[in-house]
């Protein structure tokens, strides 16, 4: 049986997706791995009224970032609580490829989210789910966001 020591579990700031978090629990508790959390956003741009910018790329990644890591923040509380050692992050670009490089730069063994089992909805998560099935160089666990028992 394969030790894991360092799993990366994507998020999207929304209560189905957290549905990984009770398998994320249950497999670190006897495995003692390393949790990071990544939540990944579009890269914003500058918002113009007319010709007049209002507000600036880095203004809104910052505050985008600030709502990210507040919200992995109480993700990673629920984690702590069970002794697992968690790191948060906050990345903006396109989706798959931040998880690819981020799973690399990380030495993720395991790629872990949860998606619809919807096949009809379109979610985020779900497209994500499909394209690192077929993209990801290391094991990728999908938990369906719902009509699934938790951990």
């Amino acid at each position: 049986m394969v030790m894991l020591e360092d799993l990366l579990v994507v998020l999207d700031g929304q209560v189905p997706g957290e549905r990984i978090v009770g398998w994320i629990r249950r497999l670190c508790r006897t495995s003692g791995a390393r949790v990071r959390l990544l939540v990944v956003r579009e890269v914003e741009g500058t918002v113009w009224a007319g010709t007049r910018p209002v507000a600036f790329a880095s203004q809104l990644e910052d505050a985008a970032r600030l709502e990210g890591l507040a919200y992995l923040d109480g993700v990673a509380g629920r984690l702590e609580g069970s002794g697992i050692q968690v790191s948060s992050d906050v990345r903006f670009g396109p989706s798959i490829a931040t998880v690819l490089d981020v799973a690399r730069d990380s030495r993720a063994q395991l790629v872990a989210l949860a998606a619809s089992g919807d096949a009809g909805r379109r979610d985020a998560l779900g497209r994500l789910a499909r394209q690192l099935l077929h993209r990801a160089p290391i094991a990728v666990l999908v938990a369906r966001a719902r009509d699934q028992r938790a951990a």
